[in-house]
């Protein structure tokens, strides 16, 4: 199993769209309502121009998965340019196949690349989504907080 990542472009925007309302990434998002067709182009379409915003989608290498399988965003915090936080969604089809390790690892690896300074990287991850919580501590985050929202917080330090 083998992953390549690419930069997020308005070919992928459709696909980004439709694994967001999928109800399985909803029940574990702060939103849970769907998101329009006319309100998911116009942040994408601003996401793909904003500085502080890395989008990178993660295409699988291997034959029978040829093509998109999720997405992992990094946003510089304006405020803290020393702070970043990660999202990622992994496309229904492909979950529990461990592209979604693949995907934060070599998602990360390419944020460093493109930033070329130490950042701490934060992730937000509802209690309920053991998935993630999984993901995330066997990708080297370390567990920083647990807010009254139901939202573990973790970290990482890019050096």
């Amino acid at each position: 199993m083998s992953l390549n990542i690419v930069s997020a472009n308005l070919s992928h925007s459709k696909d980004i769209w439709r694994w967001r309302n999928d109800p399985i990434t909803r029940s574990f998002s702060k939103n849970t309502n769907e998101v329009s067709w006319e309100d998911h182009d116009s942040w994408f379409r601003k996401s793909l121009t904003n500085p502080n915003r890395y989008l990178y989608i993660g295409v699988s290498a291997t034959p029978e998965y040829e093509e998109s399988i999720g997405i992992v965003r990094f946003d510089i915090f304006s405020s803290y340019p020393e702070h970043s936080k990660v999202s990622i969604n992994i496309a229904p089809r492909v979950r529990g196949k461990r592209f979604g390790y693949l995907l934060l690892k070599e998602g990360t690896e390419n944020f460093a690349r493109e930033i070329k300074r130490s950042i701490r990287i934060f992730a937000e991850v509802n209690i309920n989504n053991l998935a993630s919580i999984r993901l995330f501590t066997s990708s080297g985050y370390s567990s920083c907080d647990h807010d009254n929202t139901n939202y573990y917080q973790y970290f990482l330090d890019l050096m």
